[in-house]
């Protein structure tokens, strides 16, 4: 039996979720072969983890085009012989699955179009066997319009490794250390003015043994780069979690799946929320903030936050620790969601 997955780039956040149910499903039937695509970031995630993966040349910006949706069936028809499709958010594949290659087909997806005022777009789930939602039910009051079962699995999130981050990282006891994590497309325009209004309020506020590791490559600039020994310029890492331990504070994209992982894990994070257009605004998002603000360990910001209210926003989360349990939500189980793929398994449609 063989599974193929397909996980859309648009940043880190779409593979990372997949990868761990890829695992579940690697660790519970051995016996099934599992191969996975991907396009733009997502393929480049799957590469720096020496994860084989299939890249299908679809850039990030580009993925939901004529062009895209073609290569995504191209693909699976010459190229992909398989007995079950799990794909994140190329929502053009269940029907193609359906009615051309007449196998079934788990979609997964964390927004549906009705929440943002399009309810006969929901119409391109209907041919998936099932929809897995991996994040939490509250997050969405509005009823998707799809005839195709959906499931709210609960962020998909994993406790990061118990090490002793600050020491591997020659990073003090004693030292502020502020993490910006903007994830896998850092040449958005929101996370380039996150970068520049962190830095701003940094260098206005860090001590001298305070350290801000940002995890992105640095703006090129001309001649020699001036040396700021309370800045670090990480790059892309393959490692995040080991930041995310050396950390007071992580600041992180509020539209991503990040900030779960960080709360889950008992590390502060600071959400900035932005007007990035590459992003759906939904009242799904406001209501997930919500949930995870009530721990005492996530506080929003926008970009246009005065500098002195950020640092103390930053401030007040270093001190947040340990943080509350989360009242009347759970988070989702990778082996959870595994066994329910597997169940779809040679299931007719």
């Amino acid at each position: 039996m063989r599974i193929t997955v397909m996980s859309r780039g648009h940043g880190f956040g779409h593979a990372a979720r997949d990868l761990k149910v890829v695992e579940a499903i690697r660790s519970t039937r051995p016996d099934v072969r599992v191969d996975i695509a991907s396009a733009g970031s997502g393929a480049e995630f799957y590469r720096a983890r020496g994860i084989p993966v299939t890249d299908l040349g679809i850039e990030d910006a580009d993925d939901t085009s004529l062009e895209a949706t073609w290569r995504l069936w191209r693909f699976l028809h010459e190229d992909a012989p398989t007995d079950l499709v799990l794909v994140d958010e190329f929502m053009t594949v269940p029907g193609f699955c359906r009615n051309v290659l007449q196998v079934p087909s788990v979609l997964v997806t964390d927004w549906f179009h009705a929440e943002i005022g399009l309810p006969e777009n929901d119409a391109l789930l209907d041919d998936a066997t099932e929809v897995v939602v991996p994040d939490f039910p509250q997050a969405h009051r509005t009823p998707p319009a799809t005839t195709a079962p959906v499931w709210y699995s609960g962020p998909l999130v994993r406790s990061f490794p118990e090490v002793d981050a600050r020491r591997e990282l020659g990073i003090a006891a004693d030292a502020l250390v502020v993490v910006v994590a903007q994830g896998g497309r850092p040449d958005r325009r929101a996370t380039l003015e996150t970068q520049l209004r962190v830095l701003r309020v940094w260098n206005r506020n860090a001590r001298p043994h305070d350290r801000l590791l940002l995890l992105a490559d640095p703006p090129p600039v001309r001649g020699t780069p001036p040396r700021t020994p309370t800045i670090r310029w990480v790059g892309r890492t393959d490692r995040p979690e080991l930041y995310y331990r050396a950390a007071d504070v992580v600041v992180a994209d509020a539209f991503g799946f990040t900030v779960c992982e960080l709360v889950h894990n008992g590390v502060p994070a600071l959400a900035v929320v932005h007007a990035d257009p590459g992003h759906h605004v939904r009242e799904g998002v406001a209501d997930r903030l919500e949930l995870l603000e009530s721990t005492g360990l996530l506080l929003r910001a926008t970009l246009a936050e005065d500098p002195e209210h950020l640092w103390r926003a930053l401030t007040t989360l270093a001190a947040a620790r340990p943080g509350r349990p989360l009242t009347g939500a759970a988070w989702g189980d990778p082996h959870e969601v595994a066994t329910r793929v597997l169940g779809h398994l040679g299931a007719a449609r």
